[in-house]
């Protein structure tokens, strides 16, 4: 026992004098010279093109017809984005979740074919129609509409009448996430009995049937993901078949059919999607931290945070705990130095220069950020510290307008959505 404690010290030792320090890699000292040339000033958003470009290939590979993808729009909003994606994939399909967005998205893509991810409230869906009032009413119509249960139905149905418009719906399925929608088929057939007694104001559109849990499924519990992927597939088919067999006159080859996401695309062979025709992707294209799971391992991170260094200090000094100064370094080299960053506190992970970490003890800023680290990182003043974050949705609206590069080159700026709806 006591031979044990000697190590486990020992090891408690080794571990704190580890220094985890390294200078930026060839690919982010490279980034951070283009970045000091371009002038930046402040933090930015960093979009990496020859990495989207990876994921879309390996998109491309996986589906052969990629006029079956699904563009969420939540998880990239920014129009030149969604644009470069609908170029290269050839599909005009947007999955969209928010309904300022949505206004946006019928006015920038008059063409775009557009399935709401989550069920609106019914002030939202009220407001979409008064907007697209001012502008035609085959913007309404390009719009499949998210229900969940019959209340929202009926909510839905006394709005439509009241604007004299026919609703496109599409109903969400609880195939395992249980984050709401349709769990049984009985509840299924009411929500189908009014769609197809009133058609003048809503058409059947189809299925959502989202399973993300399934990529969160850790290695321990491995052997669940099969059995997880098939129940819902089961599931999914069970729903289809209500349609098929009792209510025909819904029924047609055009139905939206819509599952998947970006955690679990590959799990969907091309000649095995039976009962999906199309599958959802937005994250997987850029890759945050959020996705680093067993079913994207062959997708490469495509956006960083890159924020100047404001401050070296050659110590690590902790309000009302000066005379500890000494000591953190003599603890563990990682705290040898202190770096003050613009801004921080961001859905992100640090990732270059390695060996950086946050204290605790200091607290986090979105002003100032403390980062400690060795001396091994090189960093000076004026340099970059490179974040990943940890989802794209947010991350990518607090930037404004983002950066594209090229091997390492800035060849434009691309700007997210507006908040200001």
């Amino acid at each position: 026992m006591k031979l044990f404690l000697f190590m486990v010290l020992i090891g408690i030792i080794l571990y704190w004098r580890h220094d985890k320090g390294s200078i930026h890699s060839l690919y982010f000292m490279r980034l951070q010279e283009q970045l000091q040339k371009y002038g930046v000033s402040h933090p930015r958003l960093v979009l990496d093109l020859d990495s989207l470009d990876h994921n879309i290939e390996r998109v491309s590979e996986h589906f052969g017809d990629t006029s079956e993808v699904r563009i969420v729009a939540k998880s990239l909003p920014c129009f030149e984005l969604i644009e470069y994606l609908q170029e290269k994939l050839q599909t005009n399909r947007l999955m969209v979740f928010h309904q300022p967005f949505l206004v946006q998205q019928l006015e920038r893509f008059p063409h775009a074919d557009i399935l709401i991810g989550k069920p609106f409230p019914i002030s939202a869906l009220r407001k979409t129609l008064e907007h697209s009032e001012q502008m035609s009413v085959a913007a309404v119509e390009r719009v499949k509409w998210l229900v969940d249960n019959i209340d929202r139905l009926k909510q839905y149905r006394k709005l439509a009448i009241e604007k004299q418009v026919t609703l496109k719906v599409a109903v969400e399925l609880d195939v395992g996430l249980h984050r709401g929608g349709v769990e049984k088929t009985d509840e299924l057939r009411v929500m189908l009995k009014q769609i197809s007694e009133d058609d003048e104001h809503f058409q059947f559109s189809g299925f959502v049937g989202y399973e993300p849990h399934i990529g969160k499924i850790p290695e321990l519990l491995k052997g669940q993901r099969e059995p997880a992927r098939v129940s819902a597939l089961r599931q999914y088919q069970e729903f289809v078949d209500v349609v098929k067999n009792e209510f025909p006159s819904l029924w047609n080859d055009d139905l939206c059919l819509n599952g998947g996401g970006s955690m679990t695309y590959q799990l969907y062979p091309e000649n095995d999607r039976t009962p999906f025709n199309e599958l959802a992707l937005g994250s997987a294209f850029v890759k945050p931290t959020d996705f680093d799971l067993f079913s994207l391992t062959d997708h490469k991170p495509a956006i960083y945070i890159a924020t100047p260094v404001l401050k070296v200090l050659d110590r690590l000094q902790i309000p009302v705990m000066e005379k500890l100064n000494g000591f953190w370094k003599a603890l563990t080299p990682n705290m040898a130095r202190s770096y003050f960053i613009y801004g921080g506190w961001w859905k992100a992970v640090l990732e270059s220069p390695k060996g950086l970490s946050n204290n605790a003890l200091y607290g986090r800023s979105t002003n100032q950020e403390l980062l400690t680290g060795s001396e091994s990182t090189g960093l000076g003043v004026d340099d970059f510290v490179f974040l990943r974050p940890t989802q794209s949705e947010a991350v990518l609206l607090q930037f404004g307008r983002i950066l594209v590069v090229r091997k390492e080159q800035v060849v434009g700026e691309w700007e997210s959505f507006d908040q200001s709806y």
